[in-house]
């Protein structure tokens, strides 16, 4: 049994392993979701502020992988990175936004925390935005930080992925594919999207980035829904405290049960 994002992930399993594959979204993102909508907290949304989920990671070692029997080291994976950490700043000062950045890298590794900020700041530059860097308290900060912000913006990443799942108004600007020229990096991969849609690009391109970035600040709240409902089933759906997850394993371990009564 293979318990994936959506069907297309699970096809693409069942490629390669013998078994049968169920959708059931993420299994972090619905809990969060769950626990959240539990608390019955009343959190304000800030229309001003845009969410980018950081892809910072510790390097280790030069090479970052091997791809096709290609060394891809750290600059070239990242430079994607920091031409859209750029862009992006560049948008939210002519917007009037602030940039909130979700750390990556875990709250107790301080060290490493500074290096998160400072890569940041780096690239963020002298760009006059008004940003701040949020480092990650716990696995589920970055979760509930998708409903204080009007936009989550990400590069190549899950979570971006779950931000949608929740109807979130979600940017994904996968022009790592395009600069590393690897398919798998592309929206909504194994799926095939149009290399460029309403709020995904998988072009390395600052227009890009803008045109993205202006339709989801301005799309309408019930245009936004039709495009939800549109997309969720192919890219990731929400089902919030992992009902169906859970109906699988108490059938999983019925079928056990008669299976060893015989």
């Amino acid at each position: 049994y293979m318990f994936v994002f959506n069907k297309h992930i699970g096809k693409k399993y069942e490629e390669y392993i013998n078994g049968k594959s169920f959708v059931i979204g993420s299994l972090k993102n619905n809990y969060s979701y769950f626990k959240n909508l539990k608390k019955k907290e009343l959190v304000k949304l800030n229309e001003n502020n845009i969410l980018l989920i950081s892809n910072y990671r510790k390097r280790l070692k030069s090479i970052k992988y091997k791809y096709k029997n290609i060394e891809v080291h750290w600059d070239k994976f990242y430079q994607h990175d920091e031409l859209v950490t750029k862009w992006l700043a560049k948008w939210c000062s002519k917007n009037n936004k602030k940039l909130s950045i979700a750390g990556f890298i875990s709250f107790d590794d301080t060290n490493e925390i500074e290096k998160e900020k400072s890569w940041f700041q780096n690239h963020i530059g002298n760009s006059n935005c008004e940003w701040e860097f949020l480092p990650r308290r716990s696995i589920y900060d970055t979760y509930n930080l998708f409903k204080k912000v009007k936009i989550v913006v990400g590069t190549n990443t899950t979570v971006t992925y779950e931000s949608f799942s929740t109807g979130k108004r979600t940017a994904f600007l996968t022009g790592r594919s395009d600069i590393l020229k690897e398919n798998e990096r592309k929206f909504g991969w194994p799926a095939k999207f149009d290399e460029n849609g309403k709020f995904w690009s998988n072009k390395s391109s600052k227009d890009e980035l803008y045109r993205v970035m202006d339709f989801l600040n301005n799309v309408s709240k019930n245009e936004w829904i039709k495009l939800y409902n549109q997309y969720c089933k192919d890219l990731m759906i929400l089902d919030s405290g992992n009902k169906i997850f859970i109906d699988h394993l108490k059938n999983i371990n019925m079928k056990c049960q008669n299976y060893n009564k015989q």
